[in-house]
């Protein structure tokens, strides 16, 4: 019986120098942005297959709804060849 995503991963937040060098070598910008939490997808093995970072917006002068601080995703890093809707997975996953 084939397993489910959620069986097969796990999101756990990820320490910012712990997935610095996904984000310079592995994203097309290749900088550094602005991250509040970062969480990392996990495979069964504990490798590191995803990188998720949220952080404040780059244009910092709207970035508030009402009395709720924004924050938006500014790095989704991923390696290829992983099964359809694991992206959309990742990114809804309740961290």
């Amino acid at each position: 019986m084939n397993k489910s995503i959620k069986e097969k991963y796990k999101v756990s937040p990820v320490d910012k120098i712990e997935i610095k060098d996904w984000i310079l070598k592995k994203h097309y910008a290749k900088t550094m942005p602005s991250i509040m939490y970062a969480f990392g997808l996990l495979n069964e093995e504990n490798i590191l297959q995803r990188v998720c970072c949220y952080g404040t917006p780059a244009n910092n002068h709207n970035n508030s709804l009402g009395d709720y601080k924004c924050i938006e995703l500014v790095r989704l890093v991923l390696n290829d060849g992983h099964e359809k809707n694991i992206a959309s997975y990742y990114v809804k996953c309740r961290y």
